[in-house]
């Protein structure tokens, strides 16, 4: 089980064990633990450290490049900070009789007997396990106001040096004019050792033409944004070879990103750069053109990949915004499609409506066991007469309002209303075994709210129905206007008896009253012989009281409660 131990209180525990210790002991034990550090990082993270460089120089090198990514990360570079993570430099040393021998030196800060004994082992242990070479190191004090060690070696050379060739160092041999120099790297600073600018690339030299002056001093034109410096001279710029520069021209406030190289033969420094351009516009708005930028530049890239994930981007919003539409038009087509459905639900059975949203053909059918209602108002045509059309049309609406609602109640289905005729079956729209009682308590509950409405000239509305079961014939008639209509012998007795019907009493055939009468609470009152073909008793329903209930409650709560007990 790894356990991990509170900085604070291992620095507490060595600083103790070194005060028992003697002076060498201490030294030695110091530059054991800057071994072991890098053995225990090293085992950790093998792969990403030999991924860095292939010579201890160039691991040095650009070790800073990777401590800057740390402090620019979100989540490390709260944790650390300048004063934290160290600042290595490298520089080659050529002694008197001809040897290569390197040098690694510290930033001021660094300048104490602990991190620097710390950083002996910590670089032999970088060689040992980077590079599978043994060497010598040197202490180097007061080395350029720094801290640091001379590097020797008498194994492998190539493991230490990043270079190890013997090219010509004399200006005149080099095979490039400066002309073709400047265009291939238009973004080049050369200083001399007073700081001078002594060339510039094509591409600074048109950001800096209305600038120049006889003053060629780089901080005239130039301004050092990071590394942060106190003091800004050629020593200081060149121990900081490793580090990545961004520089900004002053004035046109364009910035520069890129690294300073040591120039031997010619004692000067040169800084590479980039600009640092993220998009076309910022480009054509500093004066450049894609053109400036040399091919071999990353710069083309990150412009070119900007403008092409601007696009995606616009692309990508042009897509969730026409995705957006064309969900919000399913949704919207979805809602009326749910209304049509609702509205043929409202008009014809659920089967039949179902149907003809999918454009089936209906074919007429007999639907057996159905109990038929006809009513309508008496004297509706002096009613008419007596008032304007306006006052009719809210009398109905009103009437047939209540009608409707105690559809919903009952479960029935309402065929259709001809002026003051309102026809409702049970039994047509979804087989019942109670449509007779279904239907019985539909013609009560007619009247009792007709009894509640009046006439324009406030008198009470009348109206008179009449019932019979049997089959019929059921099926949609008409194109434009379709309506489900019912045919058959059955509905001519029905409407017979409506019309030989009184005012405010519902007749009922023989066959509907033996179906009622199987649910007690229905009291009947006979009318005769006389009003069909085969003689046959008919009847008036007059009422309907539920066992359960008493005489005092209404007309309303009795049906209630047997649609309860019907489960209706």
């Amino acid at each position: 089980m790894t356990r991990y131990f509170n900085s604070h209180f291992l620095l507490k525990i060595i600083k103790l064990v070194f005060f028992f210790l003697c002076k060498a002991k201490v030294k030695c034990l110091q530059k054991q633990l800057g071994f072991l550090y890098f053995k225990n990082v090293f085992t950790e993270y093998r792969k990403q450290l030999e991924s860095i460089a292939n010579s201890l120089q160039s691991f040095y090198f650009n070790l800073n490049t990777f401590n800057d990514l740390l402090l620019n990360h979100n989540e490390f570079g709260q944790i650390f900070s300048q004063k934290t993570i160290p600042h290595f430099n490298c520089l080659i040393d050529h002694n008197q009789q001809g040897e290569k021998n390197l040098k690694i030196f510290f930033a001021p800060f660094t300048l104490n007997s602990f991190s620097n004994n710390f950083y002996y082992g910590l670089i032999k242990a970088s060689s040992f396990y980077l590079f599978k070479t043994k060497i010598k190191l040197e202490k180097l004090n007061n080395f350029k106001n720094n801290f640091g060690y001379l590097i020797k070696s008498d194994d492998n050379l190539t493991k230490i040096f990043s270079d190890f060739d013997d090219s010509s160092n004399e200006p005149e041999d080099l095979c490039l004019s400066d002309d073709i120099f400047k265009s291939t790297y238009p973004f080049t600073i050369f200083l001399s050792r007073d700081m001078s600018i002594i060339q510039l690339g094509d591409g600074l030299a048109k950001q800096l033409s209305n600038m120049i002056t006889e003053n060629l001093n780089f901080e005239t034109y130039f301004q050092i944004i990071r590394p942060k410096m106190e003091c800004i001279n050629f020593d200081v710029l060149l121990m900081n070879q490793s580090t990545s520069f961004l520089i900004r021209i002053r004035n046109s406030q364009m910035d520069l990103k890129g690294s300073i190289t040591y120039l031997d033969e010619t004692d000067s420094l040169m800084f590479i750069c980039s600009p640092v351009i993220a998009s076309l516009e910022e480009l054509t708005g500093r004066g450049l053109f894609i053109s400036d930028i040399p091919i071999h530049d990353a710069t083309r890239d990150i412009i070119l990949v900007g403008e092409q994930t601007k696009a995606q981007e616009g692309l990508k919003f042009r897509m969730e915004k026409l995705k957006k539409s064309i969900v919000q038009a399913q949704l919207d087509t979805e809602e009326n499609k749910q209304k049509n459905i609702e509205l043929l639900n409202m008009i014809f059975p659920s089967d039949i409506a179902k149907m003809l949203w999918r454009g089936e053909k209906v074919e007429a059918r007999v639907v057996k066991n159905v109990t038929l209602l006809y009513s309508d108002i008496v004297g509706f045509t002096n009613i008419c007469s007596s008032a304007q059309p306006i006052e009719i049309i809210e009398m109905l609406k009103r009437l047939y309002t209540d009608f409707d609602n105690v559809i919903g109640l009952l479960d029935v289905y309402k065929i259709e209303t001809i002026g003051d005729a309102y026809i409702v079956a049970g039994g047509l729209h979804r087989p019942s075994k109670y449509h007779a009682q279904q239907i019985a308590w539909m013609s009560l509950l007619m009247m009792y709210y007709a009894s509640k409405n009046y006439t324009p000239k406030h008198n009470e509305i009348k109206i008179r129905i009449g019932i019979h079961s049997g089959d019929v014939m059921a099926g949609i008639v008409g194109v434009k206007q379709p309506r489900y209509c019912l045919f058959g012998n059955n509905c001519t007795i029905t409407n017979k008896l409506e019309s030989q019907s009184e005012e405010k009493r519902i007749h009922v055939s023989p066959k509907s009253k033996d179906l009622i009468d199987e649910i007690n609470g229905f009291e009947f009152e006979s009318r005769g012989r006389e009003y069909l073909q085969d003689d046959r008793e008919t009847w008036f329903l007059n009422s309907y009281k539920n066992s359960k209930l008493s005489n005092e409650h209404n007309l309303v709560l009795h049906i209630k409660e047997a649609l309860k007990e019907c489960r209706i």
